[in-house]
């Protein structure tokens, strides 16, 4: 059973992509972890937790994870397999918290139905919040993320983001698992039948009004014209000394694209000028001139650097912002690093020698660049798979959400696929358009209901002009994703305690009978 939640996992995200499928992911364990009459010792609930999650870890992340090691960064065949099964498995801890879930949900399965299927799902939703924000955690394909390609269920993440989706994907599976246990057992099958259709039902009709009630916000925003520029350096030569040159040439060349006539912004990618760009005061001065002569404000991914005192400079991933009408210079500096390629923890680097050592500073909060009137976040790479992050820009009511991405290291493999699809659900959950420049793509542009109104042909060089309007929906409350997941939590604590509390009792019960 572990083996085939897990496999369904896998086949309902890209590379594969059949993603009704994980309705059913969970079914096949719940099956057995809520089944009143079986009983499983913790060990080997344990194990399975285990199992589920390294499978499907490496099932979704495995084969690009390993091209990236071997083909990006130059590393042995050895070392490469090394890192791809440790990254997603060990070292993010994502097989310890679905051990933890399967541990307790064991401890629902004598409760009543409605008990089994909520606290399975908050367990579940418990698991995918605390493996996201804890240490080096990420939400790299949550269950609730296969609803990216469904305009109607995925409306409900303005209530409750990502999290409210693998709820309710979760409380199907169990409610399908129940209702097999009760058909077994001749017990009523009305509880998990009318669970299994209401979530979904539900779903749908949030979204249904949600969109049918879209309409122009109370705004004075006129459509925003915002150029990418996708240049298509991929694989190491990004990072070639004797290639930076002509990159950054390229990207100019391309700004100045016919296509891009009348752009009020032109976006580059994370990292298209591959060298600390701030300390060449020649191409700095290019990329002013640049922007005055499109009179397009110019967002430019690039290393930055900061004297910190003493001969020391700290380096930041940085996003410049160069104003059309040549006014001052702003930068926003990436928060969050990615770990064990810009931020390398010193047990790890140990292991790597000195070229591990991560060369980033993190920056400190969210900005906010100002183009025609419009408030734009921008975030780079994977802070957009964050859903604080969107939370944090919706404090300082930003309009837009701008994410800089270099995929070039994925180069082959479903990664930026994956990567692309998270990010819808920011969208979403703030209410808020999203414009996305990748080197090599996916770039596109993603409205406030999470449709995909425009997208650049993946792995070429293009160039597009994409007009953004204004939201069409209410705000959501920034906080409103994360809420979610703490009333899954506080459910969880409860109807295990429950569970335990019941378990308890069924032990002491003196037996009868000879």
């Amino acid at each position: 059973m572990t083996i085939l939640s897990a496999g369904l996992y896998v086949l309902a995200y890209p590379p594969f992509g059949f993603d009704d499928i994980a309705w059913l992911v969970t079914l096949p364990i719940a099956l057995v972890l809520l089944d009143p009459h079986r009983h499983v010792q913790a060990v080997w609930l344990a194990i399975a937790g285990f199992v589920f999650a390294a499978l499907a870890s490496l099932g979704l992340v495995g084969h690009w994870s390993y091209l990236a090691a071997h083909e990006f960064f130059g590393r042995s065949v050895l070392f490469s397999a090394a890192f791809t099964l440790l990254i997603p498995v060990a070292a993010s801890g994502v097989a310890l918290y679905y051990s933890v879930v399967f541990l307790l949900a064991h401890r629902l399965a004598r409760l009543p139905q409605w008990v089994r299927i909520v606290g399975f799902a908050s367990l579940w939703t418990t698991c995918e919040y605390l493996r996201t924000t804890l240490w080096y955690g990420n939400p790299w394909m949550l269950l609730g993320h296969a609803l990216h390609d469904h305009p109607l269920l995925r409306q409900a993440a303005a209530l409750g983001g990502v999290w409210l989706l693998g709820w309710a994907m979760a409380a199907v599976g169990a409610s399908l698992a129940v209702t097999i246990h009760a058909r077994r057992d001749g017990g009523s099958l009305r509880t998990g039948l009318a669970w299994a259709v209401a979530v979904p039902v539900l779903l749908a009709l949030y979204g249904h009004f949600s969109l049918d009630s879209a309409g122009p916000r109370q705004t004075t925003l006129e459509p925003l014209r915002v150029g990418i520029v996708q240049a298509d350096i991929g694989k190491r030569e990004l990072w070639s000394e004797p290639l930076r040159p002509r990159h950054f040439e390229r990207h100019v060349e391309l700004s100045r694209s016919a296509a891009l006539a009348g752009a009020d912004l032109i976006v580059w990618p994370e990292n298209a000028v591959p060298f600390i760009l701030n300390a060449d005061v020649e191409r700095m001065a290019e990329l002013e001139a640049l922007a005055r002569e499109l009179g397009a404000a110019l967002v430019v991914g690039a290393p930055r650097s900061e004297q910190i005192g003493e001969g020391r400079s700290a380096i930041f991933n940085a996003a410049y912002f160069f104003p059309a009408d040549g006014s001052a210079l702003l930068s926003y500096e990436k928060n969050k690093l990615l770990p064990y390629v810009e931020s390398i923890p010193a047990w790890a680097a140990a292991f790597g020698g000195k070229e591990w050592y991560g060369a980033y500073t993190p920056g400190t909060g969210p900005k906010i660049f100002t183009v025609k009137g419009w408030k734009i976040a921008p975030q780079i790479c994977f802070e957009a798979i964050y859903p604080a992050f969107a939370a944090a820009a919706g404090d300082l009511d930003a309009d837009l959400l701008l994410n800089l991405s270099n995929d070039s290291w994925f180069d082959r493999g479903a990664g930026p696929e994956q990567h692309f699809l998270m990010g819808i659900f920011r969208a979403m959950e703030q209410r808020l358009p999203v414009v996305r420049a990748a080197s090599s793509g996916v770039s596109a542009a993603i409205d406030s209901s999470g449709e995909v109104f425009a997208r650049l042909p993946a792995r070429t060089s293009a160039v597009e002009l994409m007009e953004v309007h204004p939201s069409s929906h209410p705000r959501a409350a920034a906080a409103g994703s994360d809420l979610f997941a703490w009333f899954a939590m506080g459910a969880a604590t409860l109807l295990v305690a429950w569970g335990l509390v019941a378990e308890s009792k069924d032990t002491r019960r003196p037996k009868t009978g000879g």
